[in-house]
């Protein structure tokens, strides 16, 4: 029977893995358009069933979630039907709004929730083709995912985070593997975290999902608790673990650290996903790659960076992207976002496998004197402090700080959260941060050398659970929520700040 599912997996892989993307994409459009002609989107903008590629770029800008927002959403929600879509809206999901400041609400069609089923589905069977049987698959999982239920808005409608959304309608023949906690939903995160490691520790887990900052806590709360010394000692038949959330290079380290050990590997398989959708995951069979996903009804477009916020920017399909080039990342999906800006950066490193890697947030820079310190040079410089200082950030924040503006000068201010306090001094982290952003960024080494405008970056240490607690008092499942680690504008820097000083 395994060698049988095995076999099945294998099929099923490589005709996901062979598809011919130009063609499914246009069907995957014309779909999208199909379904929603009817609405006052598709009237506005001319939308017919078997509009072209091109056509339909002409006729639908590119839009920020804000800008459909004030354009659409704003005097509709949260009846979209009609209005974005014309298919049933099933669910709002309601997104962290970390860099924007605005509490985000997408609409969730059933169409929406197939697409991230059948995604999970092909990394099931790629994982399987892997390992050559499913037994991980046939034990028990646990998804450290918000627990927060579900809230009726009227309508037939129920808001709540994506995770939640997901959890409520997984088909019941795979919820009955699932480990559910005896906890409040409204406890805080830790408390809830416990109560999961509490109900997985009398359980076969074959799976485990999470944000990876989240499963890394939950190893080390498991360890504690069971009196274990690994994983692998605590759940012998562990193999399977999913995580997301951020960049695996943030967390690589720490997260192959955790889950090694014992005669059976475990298959570490990244996601990148977002309320939009799932959109690439992990390739046990390209050692874990993540691969843009082409079976979950969404239709992408990728825009050069250098091209971003021009007049006519190019507008790539998936067919026609190249390997080692930035993109902004633009879907389109069933659900009623059109040639929607997700707001990620991510760079194909093989154009024809599609794996591709996501580089930060389109906000996280830091441009103070147009230096452009982005996330992947924050998270190189922390790297950095983890080689020579020994220490791994459980969390941490870059925001900017300009002087007043008779002082033209500057500086970086950083809050990191250690996971082990006070092992260091503000100092050494703040001189090792300030070397690995000269060695990665040449214009901000040109604007630290004397008489320069920028000053060594401020750095804060802060307690562990910091931001914990600052996750746990912001809008959104504490599980689904993750800290930006750069951010432009100030904000989250000044309310980190202003946290820290109560």
């Amino acid at each position: 029977m395994q060698g049988l599912v095995a076999r099945y997996a294998r099929w099923r892989y490589e005709r996901e893995r062979s598809v011919e993307w130009q063609r499914s994409q246009l069907k995957t459009l014309q779909r999208c358009i199909a379904a929603s002609q009817s609405t006052t989107f598709a009237k506005d903008h001319g939308l017919t069933p078997k509009l072209a590629v091109t056509a339909y770029q002409e006729q639908v800008p590119l839009r920020t979630y804000e800008e459909l927002y004030d354009a659409y959403t704003r005097e509709a929600a949260p009846h979209y039907e009609g209005v974005v879509t014309g298919r049933e809206v099933r669910f709002l999901t309601t997104s962290s709004g970390t860099t924007s400041g605005l509490l985000k609400e997408f609409p969730v069609t059933w169409e929406g929730i197939r697409g991230s089923r059948n995604a999970a589905a092909h990394q099931a069977f790629a994982t399987i083709t892997k390992l050559g049987h499913m037994r991980p698959f046939q034990r028990a999982y646990l998804s450290i995912a918000d627990l927060t239920p579900l809230q009726d808005v009227g309508g037939g409608l129920m808001r709540g985070a994506i995770t939640r959304i997901l959890s409520e309608t997984t088909p019941a023949i795979v919820k009955r593997r699932a480990v559910v906690p005896e906890c409040i939903a409204e406890s805080g995160a830790s408390d809830v975290l416990d109560a999961m490691i509490e109900a997985a520790l009398g359980a076969d887990l074959g799976m485990l999902t999470g944000m990876t900052h989240w499963l890394l806590e939950f190893v080390e709360r498991a360890k504690v608790r069971s009196g274990k010394a690994s994983m692998r000692e605590i759940w012998p038949n562990l193999q399977v673990v999913c995580h997301g959330g951020v960049p695996y290079s943030v967390y690589r380290e720490p997260l192959e650290a955790a889950f090694q050990g014992g005669e059976t590997p475990f298959i570490l398989a990244e996601s990148y996903g977002a309320s939009e959708g799932v959109l690439a995951l992990g390739d046990p069979m390209l050692g874990g790659a993540l691969r843009l996903c082409s079976q979950n009804d969404i239709f992408y477009e990728f825009v050069p960076i250098s091209e971003l916020g021009t007049q006519n920017p190019t507008r790539l399909g998936v067919h026609e992207v190249r390997a080692d080039e930035p993109y902004a990342v633009v879907v389109t999906t069933p659900s009623g976002l059109w040639s929607h800006l997700v707001g990620d950066m991510v760079v194909f490193l093989d154009a024809e496998l599609k794996t591709l890697e996501v580089r930060g947030r389109l906000s996280g820079s830091l441009e103070l004197w147009n230096e452009h310190t982005t996330e992947t040079d924050v998270d190189s410089a922390f790297e950095r402090i983890r080689r020579e200082l020994g220490l791994e950030a459980r969390f941490y924040h870059l925001g900017p700080e300009q002087y007043p503006n008779d002082v033209p000068r500057g500086r970086y201010i950083a809050v990191i959260e250690l996971e082990e306090s006070g092992r260091s001094d503000a100092a050494s982290v703040a001189r090792v941060l300030d070397e690995g952003l000269c060695h990665i960024n040449k214009m901000y080494r040109r604007l630290r050398e004397d008489g320069g405008p920028l000053d060594q970056p401020l750095v804060h240490l802060v307690d562990k659970g910091f931001f914990d607690t600052w996750l746990d008092e912001r809008p959104g499942g504490s599980f689904q929520r993750k800290v930006p680690r750069v951010d432009g504008s100030q904000r989250v820097v000044q309310e980190l700040l202003a946290m820290r000083q109560r």
